[in-house]
């Protein structure tokens, strides 16, 4: 039995609607609702090895995903080309469980990530102290905040283990930020987007990065 009176009632949603976003040309592009499917995580607790998702494993199979709110998630796998859109404001934070088993998102496919007219969506990877960043065929970056962090101690898990990474942007607020042990392995083919540039407050950059280039992105260079 509800008592008379004002009461007020607290409801959390999760919108389904169109999407939209800004594609790899600049161009703001729409989904419907079925063309897209929405990240769900889980609740981040501190273990033995450091902060990791309870079953928050996740496979992601072919097809655009949206992270719609702030989501966590554990290490996962990409089984067929894969984007992502970042919503405005929505943060994407993906840990691994520090077994030493792997990265925080690994698959022989192309992952994309764009974001929405604002820019402000962010994707953040968090590997334990023995495993990596993100390994795929090929990364491209297109609008928002990535935070890529790596490991701080062993070449052997780079930030980026990828044949291809190109890194673009619509706003110029953007930000890319990398960390790790090795960054970016000289053998990774790096493009920024036609028509930018990127600069990291000393240095501009554009085209297809040479070998010292690469080199200015690592906390040591490689051997």
């Amino acid at each position: 039995q509800i008592p008379e009176g004002n009461v007020t009632v607290s409801v959390a949603f999760n919108y389904q609607g169109p999407i939209t976003y800004i594609n790899e040309n600049g161009v703001e592009q729409t989904l419907a609702v079925g063309d897209y499917s929405v990240i769900t995580g889980g609740m981040l607790v501190n273990g033995s090895s450091g902060p990791y998702v309870p079953n928050g494993e996740r496979n992601f199979s072919s097809g655009t995903y949206v992270v719609n709110k702030n989501t966590i998630i554990g290490p996962s796998t990409i089984s067929g080309d894969v984007n992502i859109i970042l919503c405005n404001g929505a943060t994407l934070d993906i840990y691994t469980y520090g077994n030493g088993n792997g990265y925080t998102l690994e698959g022989n496919y192309s992952l994309n990530i764009y974001a929405q007219s604002g820019s402000t969506g962010t994707l953040h990877t968090h590997p334990s102290f023995y495993e990596g960043g993100i390994k795929v065929k090929s990364f491209g970056f297109y609008g928002g905040n990535l935070y890529a962090e790596g490991n701080s101690n062993y070449e052997d898990y780079p930030t980026f283990q990828v044949n291809n990474l190109t890194f673009g942007y619509h706003t110029v607020a953007d930000r890319i930020k990398i960390s790790g042990k090795i960054c970016i392995p000289d053998t990774t083919v790096v493009t920024i987007v036609s028509g930018k540039l990127m600069t990291d407050g000393e240095n501009v950059y554009s085209g297809t990065l040479t070998s010292d280039q690469k080199a200015a992105f690592n906390s040591d260079d490689p051997e």
